[in-house]
């Protein structure tokens, strides 16, 4: 099977600790993608966090065989800690809506190859779909961050970090602590994501 074991085997031995300080936002995301990565794959939780709650929620592995698979992240501001040095960061994944996604197959060598074929559409069951918007339309500050965040995930995942890639939605459309559902239809699949996610204040 595939799973956070084979991540970790494919990531080798890339670490967060090799990036130079970006800023609060990019550090941010280096600190999410490092305690997803390091975290036993078979371990119970005995006590969680609401942005830990959020994390197990918002990535989705879809272990189509034991060669082939698909993942879509959900970069949501509930991964980030609600404290002064992550405001910046939750701020901005609060205007956008952001989608990892990446098709992988694994050959009998451990040799990964990416074999995406479409690109993420999403759909709210309750609204209009939010609408794609091209990095070149994006102010600077948030290309800058997406090129952070996709080196972030090279040096975390390694091999399977070449094949991961962004794609960035309107947010507006969209309350992660709201109500509604959110698919994102990849490869020949719909994976949906109920709201509010994990991780929400109650009410």
């Amino acid at each position: 099977m595939i799973g956070k074991r084979t991540l970790a085997r494919l990531a080798g031995g890339a670490g967060a600790s090799a990036l130079s300080p970006l800023g609060s936002i990019r550090m941010g995301f280096v600190a999410v993608l490092a305690l997803m990565m390091c975290a036993p794959a078979s371990a119970r939780q005995w006590r969680t966090t609401p942005e830990a709650a959020a994390r197990d929620y918002l990535m989705i592995l879809d272990e189509r065989s034991e060669s082939d698979l698909a993942a879509v992240w959900w970069i949501a501001p509930q991964m980030l800690p609600a404290r002064a040095d992550s405001e910046t960061a939750r701020k901005q994944l609060g205007q956008y809506l952001i989608i990892a996604a990446v098709h992988m197959h694994l050959s009998d060598t451990g040799t990964a190859s990416f074999e995406a074929t479409s690109d993420p559409e999403l759909t709210i069951a309750s609204g209009p779909s939010p609408t794609r918007i091209e990095e070149s339309s994006l102010p600077p500050v948030v290309q800058g961050n997406l090129t952070a965040l996709q080196g972030v995930f090279l040096q975390i995942l390694g091999p399977l970090g070449n094949g991961m890639k962004l794609f960035v939605f309107g947010g507006s459309a969209i309350d992660s602590c709201g109500n509604g559902v959110l698919s994102v239809s990849y490869e020949g699949e719909k994976y949906t994501y109920e709201m509010p996610i994990p991780g929400c204040p109650s009410p």
